[in-house]
């Protein structure tokens, strides 16, 4: 099973990311919501109609909390999609339902338990946002451009010695990529034509824009020995 890890600050794009992400592993996407980032799709905030989607293989199904307490939203919509199989699971802002300190239990699920047809996507603005056993089990990790020396100092002892000196250097938009190589060893590598997978996803125009970024995990533009396959919008 994959699990990703995306970091990034306001505006530098991990949202938008996780969706060409999701879209380059798998036709159907769900998306956990929160701030409400992914506007070019229609949401959805009841169970019964979320249901519905789920059922009826929808390529794009984005769920938006209606209240200000998404985490207690986030339990009947975690406890629904737990049912289904073969989809990627972006969960935005992935802070409101975790800590340093505290996981919720039905992410703790989904990251030890969840089949290996699923890919679970998080995204949040720093690293000291997540639990440790969100970094421990990921298999892929995503860092935009950041100097703040908390955040650095997890990278260099959770991820690897040479990760914040090249994630301080990264232009805009640029992004590393960390990831588990063969043999227990690790590797990265710098995303730098963000063209290549970037689509707005906050009007109806780019949601087509967004949709032609499936494809194939044997093509695409933007790759690298991990597995990863985009193809540009």
């Amino acid at each position: 099973m994959r699990q990703v890890l995306i970091f990034g600050r306001r505006r530098q794009g991990k949202s938008t990311l996780a969706y060409a992400l999701a879209c380059s592993q798998k036709s159907h996407v769900v998306i956990f919501d929160p701030n409400g980032q992914y506007t070019s799709f229609a949401p959805i905030s009841d169970m019964d109609d979320m249901v519905d989607a789920l059922i009826s293989e929808q390529p794009t199904i984005r769920y938006q909390p209606l209240s200000d307490r998404p985490a207690e939203e986030w339990e009947p919509f975690a406890d629904v999609v737990w049912e289904f199989r073969d989809y990627a699971l972006i969960i935005d802002e992935c802070s409101v339902i975790q800590s340093a300190t505290y996981i919720d239990s039905r992410l703790e699920r989904f990251l030890r338990r969840a089949p290996d047809d699923v890919v679970i996507i998080q995204t949040t603005h720093r690293p000291v946002d997540t639990n440790k056993l969100s970094r421990q089990l990921a298999t892929d990790v995503f860092c935009f451009q950041t100097r703040m020396k908390a955040d650095l100092d997890m990278m260099r002892n959770d991820f690897s010695p040479d990760m914040p000196e090249a994630v301080q250097a990264l232009p805009e938009y640029h992004v590393l990529h960390y990831w588990g190589g063969r043999g227990g060893s690790y590797e990265h590598l710098i995303w730098n034509h963000p063209k290549d997978w970037y689509a707005r996803i906050g009007t109806d125009r780019n949601a087509r824009a967004g949709a032609n970024i499936r494809t194939s995990s044997r093509v695409g533009r933007v790759a690298d020995s991990s597995g990863f396959r985009l193809q540009p919008a």
